[in-house]
Formats: structure tokens, sequence, C-alpha cells
């Protein structure tokens, strides 16, 4: 609604407005910086420039005002104005002739913002004018006042119609006091259950260990009122922390911390953490979601050593109770650092269930100086697939000892932060939901035969079969791509094929022997997708007229030995195999 002034603004020319009847041009406009902050309550003043040897504007007749203003624009930095066309104006010479000045006369916008955004975030006050012709019923000039001088210092960005995440989001701009690095100002997070997201945004802020401190603030605010900020601390020497002012503890330990607070409002805040003892080096990782989450987790598990997806490299494993869909689960890490590795600044984090994790933060103290040197890092899932999750942080090193890393919590109480099809761009990572592959191989499976399997005549016989689980980064699920290569011996008239338990496809023919021996090789993608998380059994299954002898190698020793095709080869090491492989694909 705008305001009263605005309303008075409509008749700066008194009662002869009536007068000028069509003459009036209904002029609206926003008035915002070259990053679309608009100029809240600023100051607008319009003057009329005229001819030289001019001495007066007259339109129908009756001599318009040459200056309206000023004008308080309102909270969203719009003004409404009526203004005489000045394609339709005359003027006054100076022997007091009417005569034509049209189009000659302009109207001049000033407008002036103070005291604007105080130093040091801020610009202070600011002001911009455009020249203008004003002409017709109605026109506005916001396109001409979108480029006034910056009221703040603060990093901006601005997302395309379609970017990131939700579908519907429009596009917009990012605002920020800093980014971290790989971070793009993109739309809502989608999620995979379709529910709009909670995570708003997150802020990281660290001091080296020389010359160390003993406390560490942080910056930063929410997109909504209605919100909760999760703070994670760490020191490089193990002191316990004081609970910053206004949170509360999830966790509180000389390892890490993580604190709450209940916001109800989009103002900044700035929580501090101290600890005692020698000045030290630390880690805050700031972070926004919407909702009232609850300072009593869920549960909490904390990781521990697992086998590794990446041959060489350390990982840590937290194997998690059922989780609730409703809620988030937030996982904490801190690892110092050893020679030649960069403890978790670098690592990634997955789950058997094909979740989607949220990296909120990474950061890695290092000094030239031979002291303590830490990282942290800080993940969420919102919205999880549900399930018992096996949570996976690969270090991506060979000496980095990662295993108690890191805790997992799930967390009660978060909700979306908006509603609608459509929500704010903001500063964030991209993760795999923003960029599907349209066809690319995400998983991969290779199985030797481990011996010989005979396959009695007429008789549906297993040859082999292939357990594994669909790659989380599967986000709308993957084709099996099934491929076998096989030695048989034997066998009149047959057919193999492929079953997941629901479906059969791929059929090839089988045990069709020339001088007793023949290869059996097929490959095809299966008729169903498969959801990503999920276990998938592919079973080979083969029958023939006669009997069939499937061989592990292509090989001297019986019963894989038998006809001149066979012995006038040499022994080989080429083995009978099974694969299996995830494909994305649009279709």
């Amino acid at each position: 609604m705008k305001t009263r002034v605005l309303v008075l603004a409509l008749l700066v020319f008194t009662a002869a407005s009536s007068a000028l009847g069509q003459g009036l041009t209904v002029v609206s406009g926003t008035v915002t910086d070259a990053q679309g902050i608009v100029y809240v309550n600023g100051s607008l003043t319009v003057t009329l420039s005229l001819p030289i040897g001019t001495s007066g504007a007259i339109l129908n007749g009756v001599q318009v005002r040459g200056v309206v203003g000023p004008v308080q624009l309102d909270s969203t930095g719009s003004f409404l104005l009526n203004l005489p066309d000045n394609t339709q104006l005359k003027c006054a010479n100076s022997i007091g002739q009417i005569i034509t000045c049209a189009p000659q006369t302009q109207w001049t916008f000033s407008i002036t913002e103070s005291p604007g955004v105080p130093p040091p975030l801020g610009t202070g006050p600011q002001s911009c004018s455009t020249t203008l012709t004003i002409s017709g019923s109605s026109q506005s000039v916001s396109p001409q006042l979108s480029a006034c001088p910056s009221l703040t210092r603060l990093v901006t960005g601005t997302v395309g119609p379609g970017g990131g995440g939700s579908p519907g989001v429009t596009g917009g701009s990012c605002l920020a006091t800093t980014v971290q690095p790989g971070q793009v100002c993109a739309g809502p997070l989608q999620t995979a259950s379709g529910v709009n997201p909670s995570f708003e945004n997150s802020f990281t802020n660290a001091i080296a260990t020389v010359p160390g401190a003993n406390s560490l603030s942080i910056t930063g605010a929410p997109i909504v009122a209605t919100s909760t900020a999760l703070l994670f601390h760490n020191n490089s020497l193990g002191a316990l922390p004081s609970i910053p002012t206004g949170f509360s503890s999830i966790l509180n330990t000389t390892q890490f911390s993580l604190f709450k607070q209940t916001l109800s409002s989009t103002a900044t805040i700035s929580p501090s953490v101290a600890w005692t003892g020698s000045p030290s080096g630390a880690i805050n990782i700031l972070s926004f979601f919407g909702g009232n989450i609850s300072a009593t987790a869920v549960q909490s598990v904390a990781s521990g050593g697992g086998g590794c997806p990446e041959p060489g490299s350390q990982c840590a494993t937290i194997t998690m109770g059922a989780v609730n869909t409703a809620n988030i689960v937030v996982i904490i890490g801190a690892r110092g650092v050893g020679a030649g590795t960069t403890g978790i600044v670098a690592a990634t984090i997955s789950d058997n269930l094909g979740d989607t994790f949220l990296d909120l933060g990474a950061v890695l103290i290092s000094n030239d100086v031979p002291a303590p040197q830490n990282t942290a890092h800080m993940w969420a899932i919102q919205n999880p697939t549900g399930g018992s999750p096996v949570i996976t942080i690969d270090s991506h090193q060979s000496g980095a000892l990662v295993n108690g890393c890191c805790e997992a919590f799930e967390l009660s109480g978060a909700a979306p932060y908006f509603t609608g099809t459509q929500g704010p761009a903001n500063f964030r990572r991209l993760v795999p939901t923003d960029l599907p592959l349209t066809s690319a191989i995400l998983g991969f499976t290779r199985k030797n035969l481990a011996a010989n399997v005979a396959v009695g005549a007429s008789t549906v016989t297993t040859i082999d079969s292939i357990t594994a689980t669909v790659p989380a980064n599967c986000i709308s699920g993957c084709r099996a791509r099934v491929s076998f290569a096989y030695y048989v011996a034997g066998g009149l008239d047959g057919e193999i094929w492929v079953d997941d338990g629901t479906n059969q496809w791929g059929a090839g023919n089988f045990g069709q022997p020339t001088n007793n021996f023949s290869i059996t090789v097929g490959s095809q993608l299966s008729p169903a997708i498969y959801a990503a998380g999920t276990s998938q059994t592919f079973t080979l299954k083969a029958i023939d007229a006669g009997a069939v002898t499937v061989c592990t190698t292509f090989t001297n020793v019986g019963p894989c030995n038998t006809g001149s095709f066979v012995t006038n080869f040499p022994p080989a090491t080429v083995p009978g195999t099974m694969q299996v492989e995830f494909v994305a694909s649009a279709n």
C-alpha cells in the first residue's frame, strides 16, 4: 500500500489538475541499485526542464508546476505520480507569447537514499538521477532507475529462469556477506520426496592457529523469520567451548560442538564461541533451516572405520537407525591435518539409500608453522528417503585416518521455508539434482564365474547372479545393462536370459556348439528403471535341449576340453564373466 505522502503527490497540481485533463501521464517506478537492492524509503524529486528562452510550461491553458516532491519512496522503493505529458506542453516565451515547446521539455528524476546502509558493509548515503521524456496515458521508469549506485558491499549474484533446484524457479538474485568456494547463486534445492526444502543458507568463518584466539564469532542471517540457526564449532586446542548467548547445546565436547537457536526474524545474528587455554585456531559453520529444530536429537551416531569404494582411500562409516522422512540429518566432522593430507576438507559423503547430501561448508586451518592444523566439514540431508542409512565419508586420501572424524544427528522440527512451487534464490553448492545426467554409466559391478556350471537337459538352471545397490546419483532412477560372455561345452539348442525377479530380458543363443564347443555372449538394457539406493539382484538363467557345461575359462581341462576347436588352441586365462552397469537415461 502506498504511503499518504505518495497520495498527496498526486495532488501537486492543486485544483488546477482537473483542468489539465488528458494531458497527464501516470508515472510509476521502482528504484534499485545495480545489484537489485531497492532504495527503501528513499526521497524522490522530479524537476521539469524547459527550452532556453522560455519562462514556464502550460498544459491545456494552465501553467504547471516545475517541481514535484520531495516524495518518499515506499518500503519496496516504489512510487506513483501524475506528470504532465512532455509532448503536449506549451511554453511562454520572453514576451509572453504561448509557443509550442514540445518535445524539448523533459522531467529529471532525482533520488537520494540517506543515511543508506552504514559502512563497512554498506556504502552510506547515495543518490542518482535520470532525465526522461514522459508521454502517454501511463509510463514505467523502473528500467531507467535500476542501476543506481550500490547500497552495499555484500556479494551478490543472479540465477536465470529455471536455474537450480526446484522446478518453477523463475530466477532471482542472491546476497551474502561472503561466498564459499564452489557456491553459486541458485534456486532452492529440490528434495527426493517433492516436499519443499528446509535448508536456507550457510556461512563459514575461521581463525588460524597462529596467532590464534580464545573466541570466534560468525555472522549470518536467515532468509525467513521462522528459522533455526545451527552452529558447528571446532577449535584446534581441543578445549570445551562455552555455549553462545541465546543458543542451546545439541552436542558440546572437546572434539566438536553443535548448538542451535530458534529465530523469529530475518535480522543478522553474530554468535560468538569462546574457550579457555592457549590461543588456538578455530572453525565455525553457521547454517539456517526453516522451522523450529529441537535441541534434543532423535538419534546421534558417531563414525567408525569402514570399507572404501575408492581403492587406497580412507573412509569413515556411520550406521544409523531408521530415520523419519519428516526430519533432517546433520553430519559434522573435524580432523587434524597430517603430513601430505588435508583432513576431511575435500571429503565427499553418500549413503546406501540414495539420499542427496547438502554441503554446508568445509574449512581448512593452515599455517606455515608446525602447529596444530584442523579441518571441519558439515553436511545435511533434508527430507531423507527413510530407512536406516549407512553413511560413508570418503577422504579421497590414503594417509588421512578419518574413521572417528564425524557424528550424525537426526533432528526433528525442521520445516519448509517457503510455500508454493517457487522459492528465493540463494548462494549454495550444486548437487547432482541440479544437473541430472541424461545418459551416463553411474555404477559398475563385474563378476567372474567361480566354477563350471552343469545345465541338465531341458532344465532351467542359474548360471550366476549379481546383487548391487543402485547408485545414489541415479537421481531419476537408472536402467541396468547386464552383459555376459561364457564358454559352453556340449548342448544342442538353448537359450540364456536375464531375470531380476520381476522382468526377463536379453534372450540369447545358448548351447549351439561347433565341434562340441561354443561361446555365448549378450548385453541389453533392462526394461525397468530402478530407484537410487535400492538393492537389485540380476540372475542369468539358461535352458538347453541337451546337457551343457558352462566353463569358467577357455581351457584344456575337462569337461571344457572337448572338440577339435578347443584342442587346436593353447590354454587361455580369459575368464567367463558377467557384469552390471547402471545407466542414467532420460527415458
